[in-house]
């Protein structure tokens, strides 16, 4: 398969971008230092109509989110997970009421935070392991999934039904730690989950010479051995569906189908769920590989881990100050601690393009 050139709308390439249920595909890179004022200015130009209550909580969540945030970076680790929380959280409920029609119903669904703790080891959760998660089928958490299109997650069933799953598998669903989650656990590269994609570029949706279009994933040739002229078995086994190896490029991923300009948004949808990305000067993409011996089979966006992640170590330094004194001495306080110096500007990042539809981006990037 040989590429011609990119598809362009409004003289924009059209390539997968951070928001994850809808983006707008023809405007150019919002470049912002600053994704509050850049979304509370976005509130003041995009206010919703509504069917009931004209109500616009949803930046007041907002303004409280940002307060949170500033909180976070002024405490050390040890004590950031209770504010950061918090920040997620009042995010989330700006989403949720900016995106309803009606605010009044959404408010009463989202008093509650959707979450709570799991059964324990008896030796106190010493490790992420034995740190276990619920979810409720209500919620802010709740909605929160309904709006990403993750209302289902196959293995973690409601807490009614006994389910939890550990911080550890949510832990292997984050792109911005899998590297210290990688070496905290000795995981071979076969079981890696992400595969990085050419540094700067994002799946672009291009034309082949027949006019077809697909989607293009460039993989990064570095990172496999060096004398690859074939992708690994289990690399090409753990594909998500509908996409296939190039046979004239092995570093190259591409669509299995082939669009009509016509039919880019529905297949945006449709394969916006098999990539990642870490929020950085420039573009860096991940393939999420279907691997499911390590966690939680079915990819999920990553604010969905991130949150109810927070949402524990928050209760943790709250109620058991000890046991996060405990984790942070253990074997896997390199993970913890990139985690959570690293998941609320990434979170932000996220959320911010979710609300705006918009590919918000650092100044320096070009």
């Amino acid at each position: 398969m040989i590429f011609v050139r990119d598809v362009e709308n409004n003289s924009v390439s059209v390539r997968v971008r951070k928001a994850y249920t809808e983006a707008n595909l023809s405007s150019h890179s919002i470049l912002t230092d600053d994704v509050f004022s850049y979304v509370d200015f976005f509130f003041k130009t995009h206010p919703r109509r509504r069917r009931k209550s004209d109500n616009r909580d949803y930046a007041f969540y907002w303004k409280q989110a940002q307060d949170f945030y500033k909180a976070t970076k002024a405490l050390p680790i040890e004590s950031s997970p209770l504010p950061m929380y918090y920040c997620m959280l009042n995010a989330i409920k700006a989403y949720i009421v900016y995106a309803s029609s009606d605010t009044e119903a959404i408010c009463k669904k989202i008093t509650n935070h959707g979450l709570r703790e799991g059964s324990t080891d008896e030796c106190g959760a010493m490790t992420l392991s034995s740190i276990r998660i619920q979810r409720l089928n209500y919620g802010v958490f709740h909605e929160f999934c309904r709006l990403l299109n993750c209302e289902t997650i196959k293995n973690w069933p409601i807490k009614n039904e006994g389910g939890s799953v550990s911080a550890k598998e949510l832990m292997y669903q984050l792109p911005f730690v899998h590297s210290a989650y990688a070496s905290t656990y000795k995981i071979p590269r076969k079981k890696e989950k992400f595969i990085p994609l050419q540094a700067g570029k994002a799946p672009t949706f291009r034309y082949e010479k027949n006019r077809k279009i697909r989607l293009v994933v460039d993989l990064d040739p570095h990172y496999f051995k060096g004398d690859t002229i074939a992708l690994p078995k289990e690399v090409v086994q753990s594909l998500p569906k509908g996409l296939i190896v190039n046979p004239e490029n092995c570093f190259q991923v591409v669509s299995e189908r082939q669009f009509k300009k016509t039919e880019i948004n529905p297949a945006y949808n449709e394969y916006r769920k098999y990539f990642s990305y870490i929020a950085a000067d420039k573009r860096l993409w991940y393939l999420n590989r279907e691997i499911g011996d390590e966690g939680i089979p079915e990819t999920v966006n990553t604010m969905i881990p991130s949150v109810a992640l927070a949402h524990r170590f928050s209760e943790i330094v709250r109620y058991k100050p000890e046991q996060m004194v405990r984790l942070l001495r253990g074997r896997e306080n390199w993970l913890i601690h990139e985690f959570l110096s690293n998941v609320l500007d990434q979170f932000m990042d996220e959320i911010s393009c979710e609300i705006t539809k918009e590919e918000i981006m650092p100044t320096k990037q070009k």
